[in-house]
């Protein structure tokens, strides 16, 4: 009899429990940007949550979506082309209360080989809805290093054998210990799951690729705050006033962090040749930008208006870099 209690305890503990995640999940209704003109045709499915942190950020996501779209399309369209297309369909990887994760997967038809198939994800933190990105979960490169060796050790796995469409340097590089290879990620309840969309480790025939991590195997690198500022250089180390200033909020951390992984991924791509000519510019660019920060906000304050100024000058650079191509 007391083994049937106890049965019957914890099955009413389970069913408790799941009315409660369910109870806090945030609601979600299903939208869709639209946009068609004589060259595009663009329809981008997006969840709405009434949460406004969320719905703003999410907007601004499908609108960023769709003005990269139309610029390829602008510098890629020829006369007789047709239409040009991207569509995006979404999934909700995890929504219980304490994180809403969404994964799209987008495909833009230029008419080409093939359409180009990305993955972009976004992870809120509830009941707020606060972002957060990967960098602002693990411990920089310490994290990084045991994240890459965990993918490529799976990934390996997935994509070897005679017929593999990868090989041991392709997947090497494309899970190499740099944030921006991991940007596509999922905080699921247990695990951290990856996305690769495809070409990043495998050729397009092999598809997008997967990688879940038990976040147990993550333990040691975790950060202890998320939501505390995480800049391109350690924030418990910053000493000179312009470092103070970027890690005194955490949003002009993130810009900070967010401006060098673009740089760093544009100087990256000057090695296979694509911007070789541009590279030199680039970091002479860089250079002049960094020195001008310097005094361009009197950071010696470090006051609200310090900050603010700090960020407006963060977003007109990572506008910058983004609006380049390879």
């Amino acid at each position: 009899m007391s083994g049937l209690v106890l049965r019957r305890t914890g099955l009413s503990a389970a069913i408790m429990l799941a009315s409660a995640s369910s109870a806090w999940a945030v609601p979600v209704t299903h939208q869709v940007y639209a946009e068609k003109t004589l060259h595009t045709d663009i329809s981008l499915s997006y969840p709405q949550t009434g949460m406004k942190a969320i719905d703003d950020d999410i907007r601004a996501t499908i609108a960023n979506t769709a003005k990269e779209f139309r610029g390829l399309a602008r510098g890629d369209y020829q006369d007789g082309d047709g239409v040009y297309t991207d569509h995006a369909d979404y999934r909700i990887a995890r929504n219980d209360g304490q994180v809403f994760a969404v994964v799209w997967s987008e495909e833009a038809d230029f008419h080409g080989a093939h359409p180009s198939s990305e993955i972009f994800t976004a992870n809120y933190l509830l009941p707020d809805g606060w972002r957060v990105y990967l960098p602002e979960i693990v411990d920089g490169a310490r994290g990084f290093q045991r994240i890459s060796a965990l993918a490529i050790a799976s990934l390996d796995k997935q994509l070897s054998g005679p017929d593999a469409l990868s090989d041991r340097d392709w997947i090497a590089r494309g899970a190499a210990p740099v944030a921006i290879n991991f940007e596509d990620f999922a905080l699921l309840h247990d695990s951290l799951h990856l996305e690769f969309p495809s070409y990043q480790v495998a050729a397009y025939a092999a598809g997008p690729q997967t990688v879940d991590i038990p976040l147990a195997q993550l333990a040691s690198v975790m950060r202890p705050s998320w939501r505390a500022p995480q800049a391109s250089f350690p924030c418990a180390k910053a000493s000179a006033p312009l470092e103070v200033a970027i890690c005194s909020d955490p949003g002009l951390a993130r810009l900070d962090r967010q401006v060098g992984e673009i740089y760093f991924q544009h100087i990256g791509w000057s090695k296979d040749g694509s911007i070789a000519s541009r590279v030199a510019m680039l970091k002479g660019e860089q250079r002049a930008w960094l020195k001008a920060r310097e005094t361009a906000c009197g950071v010696q304050a470090k006051g609200p208006a310090e900050v603010s100024c700090l960020m407006m000058l963060y977003r007109n650079r990572l506008n910058t870099l983004e609006s380049m191509t390879q």
